[in-house]
């Protein structure tokens, strides 16, 4: 069993909109928990928030840069020895709700729900070439709207039997990043990917360097490509959910 972790970064205030994350086994994401606390726990950082450490806000007061460079290089390098597969996925905010107005009619409810199910696709996709026998189990933080709104695309989906199996996504689950010390990994990359993708003119960030994974898949869906893809994920759900609605009444009737 592959577990997966995501995050988002950005709202209404920003013009980017990214989620990014994680996915590797159950032990490397046990041994990763443990070294993560290990390299918090002497600066009594309970739980790691990416924007704090970038602002210097909260457990970060008074940090400066330097001491912070040399607590993400530690954690950056945690991250890389324990996952797999790196993912994200980005999109300008505004083009984005736009195209799902014009677009969507079942599949995305908004820009986070579109970027969840194309991370959750780049996973499909990659588990699918590299992982055949397994399926992948997929995190998301709890209480974010952002959470919610795929948790709800979900309880839709789920039902649908061709979903699990084309996507290999067992089940889509919600907890802290308290408990589960991984989704702090996948802010950390979210943040980043964010940053990257407000201003393309500035050069990497060291901090993006530090994260870079060899098997990595991404994408910034803008104009035709965006379309394109609420387009063709719109008649695929709505080509099975037609097929589906007509077994079911096939079944009413042949009960009576």
């Amino acid at each position: 069993m592959l577990v997966a972790y995501l995050d988002e970064s950005g709202d209404r205030d920003t013009k980017i909109l990214s989620v990014g994350g994680y996915v590797g086994t159950g032990e490397q994401w046990r041994k990763f928990s443990r070294e993560w606390l290990d390299i918090l726990k002497p600066n009594t950082i309970q739980v790691f928030h990416m924007a704090d450490l970038e602002n210097g806000l909260h457990d970060f007061e008074g940090w400066p840069r330097e001491k912070r460079d040399k607590l993400f290089r530690n954690l950056a390098q945690t991250i890389n020895s324990r996952v797999i597969f790196q993912t994200w996925m980005a999109v300008d905010l505004k083009e984005c709700e736009d195209t799902l107005k014009k677009y969507d009619k079942k599949m995305f409810a908004t820009p986070y729900a579109f970027c969840g199910v194309g991370c959750i696709t780049l996973i499909s996709n990659w588990a699918r070439q590299h992982w055949k026998q397994e399926s992948v189990v997929v995190f998301f933080e709890e209480g974010r709207k952002f959470s919610g709104e795929i948790f709800k695309l979900w309880d839709r989906v789920s039902r649908r039997d061709w979903l699990r199996e084309k996507y290999r996504i067992t089940s889509v689950q919600k907890g802290s990043k308290r408990d589960l010390i991984p989704l702090q990994a996948a802010d950390a990359f979210a943040y980043e990917i964010n940053v990257r993708r407000s201003d393309l003119s500035l050069p990497d960030r060291q901090y993006l360097k530090w994260l870079t994974y060899p098997k990595s898949r991404g994408k910034f869906e803008a104009g035709a490509s965006l379309r394109d893809f609420v387009r063709s994920m719109n008649e695929d759900f709505s080509k099975y959910l037609r097929e589906a609605e007509e077994k079911e009444r096939k079944r009413r009737e042949t009960r009576l």
